[in-house]
């Protein structure tokens, strides 16, 4: 009997660790950790955003996003700003150097991107995003309802 599905998550699996390994150490190119870029480039292309939600889009612990933007505070990059209208949350916004730092990174770390999804067609890498959603979305739709039953 083929295990079609053991194959697939090997795969998935193995995949997902060397695309990780190729992006980190692009990323570290710059001068800061794989993390620490990751919220550079969401607050580049969001905004200044309150840390929760900078947690929720870069799937990292309240106490490790502390740790982070204190890093990044430090190193110049960003800024945290308090809320005028409740005190209890804080927004963390890019600095004019954490600006400088991604618009010069930025397209040389997009270049190691496209060199990374060369391998693909137009039309092969449209089924890989669809694919890779679908999944996606069936899992984590799984997660809420073992959640539900727990």
């Amino acid at each position: 009997m083929e295990h079609k599905q053991l194959k697939a998550l090997v795969t998935q699996i193995k995949s997902n660790h060397y695309i990780d390994q190729y992006i980190k150490k692009d990323m570290v190119n710059y001068g800061v950790s794989a993390n620490e870029y990751m919220i550079l480039e969401l607050l580049f292309h969001r905004g200044k955003q309150p840390i929760q939600k900078i947690g929720e889009h870069v799937y990292l612990t309240s106490g490790t996003m502390t740790y982070i933007i204190d890093q990044l505070v430090k190193k110049g990059y960003v800024m945290r700003i308090r809320c005028e209208d409740d005190q209890r949350i804080r927004y963390v916004s890019l600095s004019q150097q954490g600006k400088e730092l991604i618009e010069q990174s930025f397209p040389l770390h997009t270049q190691a991107i496209e060199v990374l999804f060369s391998p693909f067609s137009s039309d092969e890498l449209d089924q890989w995003i669809y694919l890779q959603k679908k999944i996606g979305v069936f899992a984590q739709d799984l997660l809420d309802k073992r959640g539900e039953n727990e």
